[in-house]
């Protein structure tokens, strides 16, 4: 059985199902077996690259508009201050603008929405009262021929582009496959590991109780406790409506998951060995350092597969490739995460001869040192044995 076949398989077993517990607990299993495939380990960055460009723009337009806001609370809190106009309304208002900017007020509008929104009652109470209308008018906008009728307060470009952009986000959260995978994954990961991110998110409440911690804290603990219904309805018989864990809301877009899958498992199956094969020669497999005795220390070239003829020479400030020599001439070396990363994962590391080689797994941790790994070949051969090699290669 291959592993569309197997997917399918997993897939069937479960989406019929109408029963909460056994719909989703059929949906987990199915959601491990397409985890521990390799052709998925970037899946959800495919699927959420859309989502990421998204939330980049509502990054930027937040921030401007914030920067808009902050520049008008200044000025109509100093005139308030300047004027002192006592008004509770207003005062009120105020206090909430003060509790947008400092974070202490959260909800479901972002914080230049929240700010912008009593930043307008700030304005419509002074625009209420004659002695302050004045002041008030350049933050209002009139509708065209109607100067008795206000159109809407803070007219900041800015804002209203944001509200736009925030409003499409919404909308494709409930339509596009990256909404529906964020929303399956939070009910993943809450039958997996539910208590876990519990009691992380009530530490993180305990020792901060900033607003955004006591939403997550208890927008998980809301989620985690219908989980635990479901459960106990089906131990005795009971049935109670659900707002998270809805089958027939939820049952579509597991269905346009795994369609997307099918399609890319389908289309890396046929090409699979093909890449395997072409990843094999482009992965650092032997590195063979060449020794040349000179004073006051020895210098070194190396050369990467058996490539013999691609010789290269290595600088004298590797310090760090110098070290991974003594690894090879079985030197201790001091586990270094610095050094393991830089042979591992840095393209500029000499090792991958200028993005020739693709970056490889060529150290490991071994308790408190550092070792090559098994199966990549390591040696330090003297110049003669080079120019052994050399000759011999040559008259084959």
């Amino acid at each position: 059985m291959d592993k569309t076949q197997l997917l399918e398989r997993y897939f069937n077993a479960f989406i019929d199902i109408e029963k909460p517990r056994e719909f989703f607990v059929g949906m987990t299993d199915y959601l491990d077996l397409s985890n521990s495939f390799t052709e998925f380990e970037n899946i959800d960055k495919d699927i959420t690259a859309p989502q990421k460009k998204l939330e980049s723009q509502l990054f930027t337009l937040r921030k401007e508009a914030l920067e808009k806001l902050l520049v008008v609370y200044r000025d109509i809190s100093g005139y308030i201050e300047k004027n002192e106009i006592k008004d509770e309304a207003i005062s009120k208002a105020l206090l909430e603008c003060k509790g947008w900017i400092e974070g202490w007020i959260r909800g479901s509008n972002s914080k230049p929405i929240g700010l912008h929104i009593s930043l307008g009652d700030v304005v419509d109470g002074l625009y209420k009262m004659p002695e302050h209308k004045e002041f008030a008018s350049q933050y209002v906008e009139l509708y065209k021929g109607r100067p008795d009728l206000i159109n809407r307060f803070l007219p900041i470009q800015e804002v209203w582009e944001l509200m736009d952009l925030e409003n499409e986000f919404k909308a494709k959260e409930d339509t596009e496959l990256w909404g529906h995978l964020g929303y399956i994954s939070r009910l993943y990961e809450t039958i997996k590991y539910g208590r876990d991110i519990h009691k992380a998110l009530k530490e993180r409440q305990r020792i901060d109780k900033n607003t955004k911690n006591t939403f997550d804290f208890m927008g998980h603990g809301m989620i985690l406790q219908e989980w635990k219904s479901i459960n106990e309805d089906s131990r005795f018989g009971q049935k109670r409506d659900r707002y998270f864990y809805k089958v027939e809301k939820i049952r579509p877009w597991l269905l346009k998951l795994h369609n997307y899958l099918l399609k890319e498992l389908t289309l890396k199956k046929d090409n699979i060995k093909d890449t395997v094969k072409s990843t094999r020669t482009k992965t650092v497999r032997e590195i063979v350092f060449v020794e040349k005795k000179t004073k006051p220390a020895s210098t070194y070239l190396f050369y990467i597969n058996g490539n013999l003829e691609d010789i290269r020479k290595l600088r004298g400030d590797s310090t760090r490739l110098k070290r991974f020599i003594h690894i090879i001439k079985g030197e201790e070396e001091v586990f270094d995460k610095s050094l393991l990363d830089y042979i591992n994962s840095n393209t500029n590391c000499a090792l991958y001869c200028g993005g020739k080689y693709v970056l490889t797994k060529i150290l490991e941790r071994h308790g408190d040192y550092i070792k090559v790994r098994y199966g990549v070949r390591t040696k330090v051969i003297s110049e003669t044995e080079y120019k052994k090699k050399i000759n011999k290669r040559s008259k084959a």
